[in-house]
């Protein structure tokens, strides 16, 4: 007999959790397996061994296999438009491209961030908090707490955003079994719900790529994507990619322009009807993408293996979160001193009793309230009686071109949000936990009733209802105790922000104080310069000098190249100043206004701060070059 033949096990791929089947025909398999070629070439291989390529080649085997089980869906969806082979070349081309994969776009601090939020208020809502909490580390990573944007959250305190986020980020290595137990906690409907908007926001990127595909194809498709990638080592081209492989000069480069405008995304590809759609690309719920493209990549569903089409969703998702901004003004406070408009001037629309028939109606204007009673019965709350919204922070938003009214309410907003931030409760912790212990003594001296006094059924329900009202005051003790330790935390935290801020004012105290003694003495000694101080000197770190005579500043600019100079009369640029890891200052020509600008920019950036002791431009830049010197 002879032997039977393996069965060769093949994945069932999901789409969106729905089942998809390879339906290609030879002709069409060729096509997708073309474009994978690459991962072949010997070239690839050596790029590869020398860590210049982050695409292992079984990586690449799967997104060919992904492209392959996928391919008979997307063509459903578009081949009457654009043509069976150009959706299936287009996929192909998106699923090969040797570039950074959405695996690593998901590790992002402030990708994470986005779905740690999502699963925190889903939790609150439909499920017992325990069993989230119970599944997060007691400690959150440190590193992660740093490479977190600072937020208030109004639902939930920052440790316990970052005990999740602490799980997300280690879902493939220390805490797999934690994120899988999490993840089990959402439900069947609304995780087939979350795949279905990734899936929906793909298919929109993908039509968007066609459109750029279909255009494109008088110029001939090509041949092979190996020489146009300028990474593997080919001579320069008389072409240049954009010319030649329009197609997929858009996959790569249209990632990072989502977000900007149509200006300067027609600058890079040369085209309207391009930048129209691109810019027009955007998401409803980015926190729930997040959400989705976890749960996508836990289930290997097809849509977490299509590349440049994944990651490009999943940069979407991160690009529209709150805290996805390069850059913050920083400068412009949430409120400002002042007190709320009590004038009588609203008619008030609310119930009045009717003598007549002896019920309770609705009427407008018979009383006229204020902006403190209104918003008192819209919340309960009180306005702050020592502040207003802040004038320079509508000034600012209305520069953004965003309309007066909307300024002047997310600066209502921004003061109301400033009033929310927890404060020092001096809470007694020992005297918490000598009152928890107590009602654990309570509820096990109601269960003893319980089990002694069985035979009495109404001692029983009496007993039960004690030992149930018990363990909701115990469980809302421990929740008490869990924001108790969480405050704590925060203030601690500000604590060591403030101390290590007056570490850095008094090194910069020190140091006026030297300059203010070397400028009285009226000469400036010659001090023993180091062999490696020599002229003009090329500046290492981000500095930004500012101020001096425009003569000073006319001398010392050739004097040291790579810092970038304001001169007295220029207003300095505050992200600038904060990006800086230092700021130069020569003070005898700086206006209050200027220097006060730059101190504060400086100090919320975390940059050091020095101080030009002459007025000579050359021994400035020596004392620059001596003090990056001595920094290294």
């Amino acid at each position: 007999m002879g032997k039977k033949e393996k069965t060769q096990s093949k994945k069932q791929w999901k789409l969106a959790g729905e089942p998809v089947y390879p339906s290609l025909n030879r002709e069409e398999d060729n096509i997708v397996k073309e474009s994978f070629q690459i991962y072949g070439a010997s070239l690839f291989k050596e790029l590869l061994r020398r860590n210049e390529l982050n695409v292992p080649v079984s990586v690449a085997k799967t997104r060919e296999n992904a492209v392959k089980a996928s391919a008979g869906y997307f063509c459903g969806r578009f081949e009457a438009k654009y043509g069976r082979k150009l959706v299936i070349h287009a996929l192909a081309r998106a699923g090969s491209l040797p570039t950074m994969r959405a695996e690593h776009f998901s590790y992002f601090p402030s990708f994470l961030l986005g779905a740690a939020l999502w699963l925190l208020d889903y939790v609150k809502k439909n499920c017992e908090e325990e069993a989230l909490f119970s599944q997060l580390p007691q400690e959150p990573d440190e590193d992660l707490d740093d490479m977190i944007p600072d937020i208030n959250d109004f639902s939930h305190t920052r440790r316990e955003i970052l005990r999740v986020t602490t799980v997300l980020y280690g879902r493939n290595k220390a805490y797999r079994k934690e994120c899988r137990t999490i993840l089990k906690l959402i439900d069947k409907e609304t995780a087939s719900a979350l795949k279905m908007e990734f899936r929906d926001k793909l298919l929109d990127y993908f039509e968007l790529v066609l459109n750029v595909f279909y255009r494109a194809q008088p110029a001939g498709e090509p041949e092979s994507l190996l020489p146009s990638l300028p990474l593997f080592g080919q001579d320069e081209p008389e072409y240049t990619m954009e010319e030649q492989f329009p197609g997929e000069y858009f996959l790569l480069s249209a990632p990072k322009l989502m977000g900007r405008s149509v200006e300067i995304i027609q600058d890079e590809f040369h085209s309207r009807k391009t930048a129209n759609l691109l810019a027009g690309f955007t998401v409803d719920n980015p926190y729930r993408l997040c959400a989705a493209y976890l749960l996508l990549e836990r289930d290997s569903d097809v849509l977490a293996s299509l590349n440049v089409l994944t990651s490009a969703v999943v940069s979407a998702a991160e690009k529209h979160l709150p805290w996805a901004v390069d850059t913050l003004p920083g400068e412009f406070p949430a409120a400002e001193t002042g007190f709320p408009d009590h004038q009588l001037k609203y008619p008030y629309y609310g119930p009045a009793y009717d003598m007549e028939t002896d019920e309770e109606i609705m009427v407008e204007g018979e009383r006229i309230i204020s902006e403190p009673q209104l918003f008192y019965l819209a919340t309960g709350c009180l306005l702050p009686r020592d502040r207003k919204p802040s004038g320079e922070l509508i000034d600012w938003l209305v520069r953004q071109n965003m309309p007066e009214d909307w300024a002047k309410a997310f600066a209502w907003g921004a003061m109301v949000a400033s009033c929310v931030e927890p404060e020092d409760d001096s809470l007694d912790f020992g005297a918490l936990d000598g009152l928890l212990a107590g009602w654990m003594d309570d509820m096990e001296t109601a269960l003893d009733f319980v089990e002694e006094d069985s035979s009495d059924e109404e001692a029983v329900e009496d007993y039960a209802a004690q030992a149930a009202e018990l363990s909701r005051q115990l469980k809302e003790a421990r929740r008490a105790a869990h924001d108790a330790e969480q405050a704590a935390r925060k203030l601690q935290e500000q604590a060591r922000k403030l101390e290590a801020q007056a570490e850095r004012d008094r090194a910069e105290l020190i140091q006026l104080r030297d300059t203010v003694y070397q400028m009285t003495q009226g000469a400036e000694a010659e001090e023993a310069l180091s062999p490696e101080v020599v002229l003009p000197w090329q500046v290492q770190r981000r500095t930004v000098i500012c101020g001096g005579h425009d003569t000073w500043s006319k001398a010392i600019r050739p004097l040291l190249p790579g810092a970038r100079f304001y001169d007295r009369e220029m207003l300095p640029e505050v992200d600038a100043i904060k990006g800086a890891d230092v700021v130069w200052i020569q003070a005898n020509a700086l206006s209050h206004k200027y220097y006060y600008r730059i101190i504060d920019a400086a100090k919320k950036g975390g940059a050091d701060i020095r101080y030009f002791r002459y007025a000579s431009a050359k021994k400035c830049a020596e004392q620059l070059a001596e003090d990056e010197l001595e920094s290294r």
